[in-house]
């Protein structure tokens, strides 16, 4: 028999001949690579699943790399965070999470991010979205639609037979050709009592009970079948309306609730409120009175809901409820039995959403009507005590809108104007160009030709809006090879 000795020996030297194989092998295996050009690095494969390959036929070790953000190569460690910062995506779906340095003229993104040494370089060809991260709210709340369906939201200072003129955070004064402005809907004679403020990062004025957290300017929570919810205090002693811009994520559909009149916060929906449900492709009325519900009205909207604006009014006195999805009239109905004065507002989430507004308007406050096409021969214009004027020319300077109609020249406070939709026939359409990006704000989509981005500015131009200047402080996205 072998001493003790002899064999811890011999188990030393096998140990120490393995460990030199193993340091041999390491070296022999080709080391994880991006394709890189002279410029710096581009993009060219999957970053988060590129693996080693092996070298000229020669063994080497093969190192799995993570799966993506977060992930660790021991499934049963805890996930790290994951990235925050500016979101580069391209056209074959690879993500880089960084800081977005420049956008330059001639078509290559510059970015940092912390899992690459130097600058990341993509060529603009390959982009899909940029997404960035906005610190400033749009001014206010006037909505411009054009006839591409873009949207500018800020203050209209002007309208003139030429341009209606767009005063906002963003852009500063902006012209927009007349012939392709479809609507201008007014903000003035509407009040707002309860406004989200999620593009500020914060959930306030709005409490959160569950899962809810605040990303990329919306409120979001990931619950699947749980009722996580936000909540306001707010005495409802005349007609308000309530107003959610809403969009399912995960796959899934809208299922939320906008719950009115509630006396509390206990439970899901207080002891005694008024509900409304937008759940798939039905909507549901519903009362809670002394802890016991009541639906009254259940009703097959006809299209899946994935993302709305929905609308929910109640006015105690008439003790009538009025609802809206997107400019779709749902109807007005009776409430059965009469409730206590309510002292909270809420919204229910049943499945993953994101909710990128969440307000409080007093009144009874449906979407802009507009006029149908094949009908309007005339400029429309509508009129917050609902009075409907039809004129041949419309201006507006100095607080005051001006109106040339069939009955003689009319002149109006601007704050008393809902909603103009001009004459049909003589809207255009913007012309397509190759360079074309369309570029978002919190509030804002328009489509503009990319001439570059700096630290301070996103700038482009076009034949509709002239030159344009967008603060980078109020961009949310802007997305690349919209044309496909």
């Amino acid at each position: 028999m072998r001493p003790r000795s002899t064999l811890r020996r011999a188990a030393a030297a096998a140990l120490s001949c393995l460990l030199a194989w193993l340091l041999a092998s390491l070296a022999l295996a080709k080391p994880i690579l991006l394709q890189a050009d002279q410029e710096g690095v581009a993009l060219d494969l999957d970053v988060a699943q590129a693996q080693a390959e092996d070298d000229g036929g020669e063994r080497g070790i093969f190192v799995p790399q993570p799966r993506g953000a977060g992930d660790t190569l021991d499934d049963s460690a805890k996930p790290g965070k994951a990235g925050t910062g500016d979101i580069v995506t391209t056209v074959r779906g690879d993500k880089i999470v960084g800081k977005v340095l420049t956008i330059e003229t001639g078509g290559k993104l510059r970015l940092t991010a912390p899992h690459f040494e130097g600058e990341v370089v993509v060529l603009t060809s390959a982009l899909d979205t940029v997404e960035l991260q906005p610190k400033e709210k749009t001014k206010g709340d006037d909505v411009v639609e054009l006839s591409n369906d873009d949207r500018i939201v800020g203050e209209v200072a002007a309208i003139t037979p030429q341009a209606v003129i767009v005063e906002t955070k963003a852009t500063g004064p902006t012209k927009i050709a007349r012939n392709i402005v479809r609507t201008i809907n007014f903000a003035r004679g509407v009040l707002t009592a309860i406004e989200s403020n999620f593009e500020s990062g914060k959930l306030d004025p709005w409490t959160a009970r569950g899962a809810w957290t605040v990303v990329n300017g919306a409120a979001q929570c990931n619950t699947q079948g749980n009722s996580e919810t936000l909540f306001a205090k707010f005495d409802q002693k005349e007609a308000i309306t309530m107003e959610a811009k809403v969009a399912s994520t995960m796959g899934r559909y809208i299922h939320i609730e906008l719950i009115l009149a509630a006396d509390n916060t206990q439970g899901q929906y207080g002891t005694n409120s008024l509900i409304a449900r937008f759940y798939a492709s039905q909507f549901n009325l519903m009362t809670m009175q002394n802890g016991n519900m009541n639906s009254f009205m259940d009703r097959h909207i006809g299209r899946m809901m994935t993302q709305a604006t929905v609308r929910v009014g109640y006015d105690p006195a008439a003790n009538k409820i009025r609802a809206w999805l997107d400019n779709m009239d749902l109807g007005e109905y009776a409430v059965p039995g009469n409730l206590p004065p309510g002292k909270f507002v809420m919204l229910n989430a049943r499945y993953p959403c994101r909710v990128s507004r969440l307000r409080v308007i007093q009144g009874i406050s449906g979407p802009a009507k507009t006029e149908k096409e094949d009908t309007a021969d005339a400029h429309v214009i509508h009129f917050v005590n609902r009075d409907r004027v039809a004129a041949t020319e419309i201006g507006l300077a100095d607080g005051k809108v001006t109106l040339k109609t069939a009955f003689g020249d009319i002149s109006a406070d601007a704050a008393k104007v809902q909603n103009i939709a001009f004459l049909a026939k003589a809207i255009e359409k913007p012309r397509r160009q190759k360079g074309d990006v369309m570029v978002e704000t919190v509030d804002s989509c328009f489509t503009i030709q990319f001439e570059r981005l700096t630290d301070e500015h996103l700038i482009g131009r076009s034949a509709y809006l002239g030159e344009v200047k967008v603060l980078r402080s109020c961009l949310k996205r802007v997305r690349f090879n919209i044309y496909k």
